[in-house]
């Protein structure tokens, strides 16, 4: 996390509080899905993806019974329309 923290040029990173997750992304703790962003109205979530993501990948829609699998470049040209900042970095 301290890696990430630091290509991220951010502030101390954790998992997000059920509070938050709420907050911004209208999410349940069991809920969590990057389609929570179209939840985030005020656009206050940067979305980071790891460059090694596989060209398709299986995303639960807020069920985790159910798996859509979809082209990540469909999910992230979904969140850029949505206007949410994206950022796309090496994680080891």
């Amino acid at each position: 996390m301290k890696d990430l923290q630091k290509q991220l040029q951010s502030r101390r990173l954790s998992f997000a509080s059920e509070e938050d997750l709420y907050k911004y992304m209208r999410l349940k703790a069991w809920e969590v899905t990057p389609f929570g962003i179209l939840n985030d109205n005020e656009l206050s979530v940067n979305v980071v993806f790891d460059n090694d993501l596989f060209e398709i990948i299986g995303i639960h829609p807020v069920r985790n019974d159910k798996t859509l699998f979809m082209k990540i470049n469909e999910l992230i040209r979904m969140i850029k329309e949505h206007g949410n900042s994206f950022e796309s970095i090496h994680i080891e």
